[in-house]
């Protein structure tokens, strides 16, 4: 009898899915196990706020369909338990029914976790917004009516739950121990402009303060704050980013994350990472870094899914960027804000705000307010830049970015010539 080869993938979301669906392209015949705790499609992190907010409907937030649906197109043998532990050197799943099973090839797709802050609180006086068990959860309280809230973290999650709550009605009040908004993508200048925008809407904000405990008084919850303040709120919601899930994961090297090579390779041989567990590539600094994006996820799994099948697929990686809308502003970040060089704010004629950190004859960081349709071009150059070096911008793409207003320097320095 022929030997039926058997895969395993661990976690099932826009990685696992992604890693599941390369693996039968690539003619793989044999059995595919995956290990979820959850009954339903993967689900889009970003939406949870839409769907929280009643504009989108779940299935609107579960882009790749239902679980069955899914299991019955890839053949997929699924274990409705939780994976305890991972050894990657024999390649053996345990469960936490005490099950094992070896498998010839693993894919680790375990995402990431909620990060809560070591302040004092019951667990059921806080919201976190994750999945859609919890935008259901604040969903309801919407319903029921909330009249002020405190968001904890000026994450990117934390300004969208914000701005949720405020078209509901609330007064909020958003706090971070980080000294401005997107600590992790906003430079100064720019960081400052979105909170006079967001003041200016009425959304109260206090940087370098976090909360020491939460209580509940009755209906009510008050939070006491890391600069003596005290207030008084319906909802406490904490949106401070997220851990990579990576213990399950015996053998291998974790940093921050799984890490990983461009082939989503892990350092056992037949075990491979991807999405929001795994370090892959950083294109800028050419270490490792998780991204934890969606689209990143869905790369990092097809390139995982294609070497398990037997391709020789590489992913040569991406870079630090967040891209998003809140009140009516989109904010686009590309690089590492960390960076050093030489800093410059331009205020353009068509209400675009763009601020630079240039070093040599390269931008290394660029964050923009105002205008999405620039973004894409500015995006495809940046990372253009990063993979082949200095070039002459694109006379179409150039002209396009200078009919919205974008200075000729900044074109010149995103291909790294004199374009002036």
């Amino acid at each position: 009898m022929d030997y039926i080869k058997k895969y395993a993938i661990v976690g099932f979301g826009c990685a696992g899915f992604n890693g599941a669906k390369a693996i039968r392209k690539h003619s793989f015949s044999g059995e595919i196990h995956v290990y979820s705790d959850v009954d339903t499609g993967p689900e889009n992190p970003m939406l949870t706020t839409y769907y929280a907010s009643g504009k989108l409907n779940e299935d609107a937030c579960r882009p790749f369909g239902s679980l069955s649906s899914i299991i019955d197109e890839f053949g997929i043998t699924l274990h409705k338990e939780t994976a305890v532990s991972i050894d990657c050197a024999e390649r053996i799943v345990k469960t936490e029914t005490g099950k094992s099973d070896k498998y010839d090839k693993i894919l680790i797709a375990t995402g990431a976790s909620p990060a809560i802050p070591p302040f004092k609180a019951a667990v059921e006086d806080l919201y976190v917004i994750r999945n859609m068990s919890d935008a259901g959860r604040l969903k309801k309280s919407l319903e029921a009516g909330i009249s002020s809230a405190i968001i904890v973290g000026a994450s990117v999650t934390g300004v969208k739950v914000a701005e949720l709550l405020f078209e509901a009605g609330a007064d909020c009040l958003l706090v971070d121990v980080a000294p401005r908004i997107f600590p992790f993508a906003s430079l100064e200048d720019t960081a400052t402009e979105i909170r006079r925008r967001l003041e200016e809407s009425g959304i109260r904000q206090s940087y370098h303060t976090g909360l020491t405990e939460v209580s509940r008084e009755g209906e009510k919850l008050t939070a006491a704050l890391s600069n003596g303040g005290r207030e008084l709120t319906d909802l406490v919601a904490v949106c401070v980013g997220t851990r990579a899930n990576t213990s399950i994961a015996q053998g291998i090297r974790i940093d921050r994350g799984i890490v990983v090579n461009e082939r989503m390779e892990t350092g056992a041989e037949g075990v491979y990472a991807a999405g929001d567990c795994c370090q892959g590539t950083d294109l800028q600094s050419g270490g490792t870094e998780i991204i934890g994006l969606w689209a990143n996820a869905g790369y990092q799994g097809r390139t995982a899914g294609a070497n398990m099948a037997g391709a020789d697929t590489v992913y040569d990686g991406n870079i630090l960027h967040n891209i998003t809308r809140f009140m009516g502003m989109d904010f686009v970040s590309l690089g590492d804000n960390r960076l050093p060089g030489e800093r410059k704010t331009y205020k353009l004629n068509t209400g675009v705000w763009m601020e630079t950190v240039t070093s040599g004859r390269r931008i290394s960081c660029i964050n923009i307010l105002g205008d999405h349709n620039v973004c894409g071009i500015i995006r495809s150059m940046f990372i253009k830049r990063l993979r082949h070096g200095p070039y002459e911008p694109d006379a179409l793409q150039a002209a396009m970015l200078e009919a919205h207003g974008v200075p000729a320097e900044i074109i010149g320095y995103l291909g790294g010539t004199n374009f002036e």
